[in-house]
Order: C-alpha cells, then sequence, then structure tokens
C-alpha cells in the first residue's frame, strides 16, 4: 500500500494491517522453512510495509497535542489566600 494511503487511515486501522501482516509474516517464514517459498521478494515488503506503518503512528504520537497540567503555583496560591 501506498504511503498516501497510509497517512488517511486513522491509529486503530493501522495497527489492525500492522496485526495482519505479522501473519503474513509469520506464514512466510513457514513457507520458507518447508521449501515452499519461490517469491522471496515478498520478505523484504512485507518488512518494508511494517516499517512504514510503525513509523506512522510514532509520527501520529508525537504530533498530538498535549494535554497542558495545571500549573501548580496558582492552585496553591488560592489554597493559601482561603485560608486568611
Amino acid at each position: 500500500m501506498e504511503l498516501k494511503e497510509l497517512r488517511k487511515q486513522s491509529a486503530a486501522d493501522l495497527n489492525e494491517q500492522i496485526v495482519e501482516l505479522r501473519r503474513e509474516q509469520f506464514n512466510l517464514r513457514m513457507q520458507r522453512g518447508a521449501g515452499n517459498q519461490t517469491h522471496t521478494h515478498h520478505f523484504k515488503r512485507v518488512r518494508r510495509e511494517i516499517a512504514q506503518i510503525k513509523t506512522l503512528l510514532t509520527q501520529q504520537e508525537t504530533s498530538a497535542p498535549a494535554v497542558k497540567a495545571a500549573p501548580a503555583k496558582k492552585s496553591a496560591a488560592k489554597k493559601s489566600a482561603k485560608k486568611k
């Protein structure tokens, strides 16, 4: 799948695709072990797609706006003002 198409998908969809690609990777390894694998280029394709999806997930996590915590100084100042 092309990178443009992957960028349009949500994180949940990307995680599902990783699971599917991991299954495909496992099946390819089993075929290679049994001597039935004729298209060795599929290994590289699957590894590359997994890496692309993981990179996109990381980019989405880091670009998401962080939740700002309330400053501790203001809340402490309010508490001391109420006590007086």
